[in-house]
């Protein structure tokens, strides 16, 4: 019922919890060990959700679209903070000894967790451009996915049921290939 409205509280109150979790991951896995950079990575990607949510229900009331752009501007600048300190340390860990490099891989996985991250506020993004501009009509071109001059909600949820499946199997990945990785260190 709520997706038909245009909204979903329960994707977002999932996304406070299991983002923040595998932000959390990902910190340890690239070694952020101080409790308050972990806390902080927790407690910015729960807000970034809470600025996510504020802004869709903005745009399916229909009303201060402007406050709408707000809170999702906002919600990229405590994504990009609590993800800043992750790269931080993953690079800074990355270069810190030249003998010692990571494997390409490791690389691609830190990167690709972050463009599907970034992935979620681009399907947002998309709905605020398309919200009520003409301009987005080149959906109409794939399943129909602009209904009633806004983009069409089952698609929504879709995009992001697919990003929170990727996101999450590269975060396996990512931990499925440290563990190995420290497993042939310890023979």
């Amino acid at each position: 019922m709520e997706i038909s409205k245009g909204r979903n509280l329960l994707r977002f109150v999932e996304y406070g919890f299991s983002a923040s979790i595998m932000l959390v991951a990902i910190a340890l896995l690239n070694g952020v060990t101080d409790i308050n950079l972990i806390a902080s990575i927790a407690v910015l990607t729960a807000a970034t959700q809470i600025a996510g949510l504020v802004c869709e229900y903005l745009l399916a009331k229909g009303e201060d679209f402007l406050i709408a752009w707000v809170m999702h501007v906002i919600g990229w600048m405590q994504f990009l903070c609590a993800y800043g300190v992750i790269m931080h340390a993953f690079l800074r860990s990355a270069t810190q000894d030249e003998t010692i490099q990571p494997p390409w891989f490791v690389f691609v996985i830190v990167w690709s967790i972050f463009a599907f991250y970034g992935a979620f506020g681009l399907v947002q993004v998309t709905e605020l451009l398309c919200y009520k501009n003409s301009c987005c009509d080149w959906f109409n071109r794939y399943r129909s996915c602009r209904v009633d001059q806004r983009i069409n909600y089952q698609c929504k949820e879709m995009a992001y049921v697919i990003l929170s499946l990727a996101s999450k199997l590269v975060l396996g990945w990512l931990i499925f290939t440290n563990f190995l990785i420290r497993s042939e260190d310890a023979w």
